[in-house]
């Protein structure tokens, strides 16, 4: 891949309210954030904070906590955050890939993505998660005016697949 990116999750926000909450004499040291922790920039992996919008182009990239809305989990995450965002849009949070196009009256078009995991798929706190989850990630490729190809793979039994 040209770039990888690291958007902060819930899960890895964490982190940051347990500091801020339960060890506040430690909060704001850079040896405690979690992109130093992860050593992301040795491995030269970008990093992007816990509610930052990433701007691709004509694209907007967020983990899905950072859409808010009904906590229920959705059948197709992808309509989901359509639904709330009414834009071209890319979110991981139900580790689940979904692709949801819109066409509008006047002629234009939106895309909203899901895209699946990179975690284990039966975690101590939901067992049962891999029955919902897949395995999966997002490649992007983007023009210099903005346009973009967006493109939704899944894993599986070890092997990448078109979703």
């Amino acid at each position: 891949f040209k770039r990888i990116v690291f958007k902060m999750g819930n899960h890895e926000y964490r982190w940051t309210r347990y500091l801020r909450q339960q060890a506040p004499a430690t909060f704001g040291f850079e040896e405690f954030r979690i992109d130093v922790i992860l050593r992301l920039a040795e491995q030269g992996i970008g990093f992007v904070d816990n509610m930052q919008l990433i701007k691709a182009g004509k694209l907007d990239i967020w983990h899905g906590h950072e859409i808010k809305g009904s906590p229920f989990i959705p059948v197709n995450p992808a309509r989901s955050a359509m639904t709330k965002y009414k834009g071209n849009i890319v979110v991981n949070h139900h580790h689940r890939t979904s692709f949801e196009p819109m066409q509008l009256a006047n002629g234009g078009s939106y895309g909203a993505w899901s895209i699946g995991c990179l975690c284990g798929m039966s975690p101590e706190y939901y067992p049962t998660a891999y029955t919902m989850w897949n395995h999966g990630f997002g490649e992007l490729d983007l023009d210099a005016n903005g346009d973009f190809q967006f493109e939704n793979w899944r894993i599986i039994n070890g092997k990448v697949k078109h979703s």
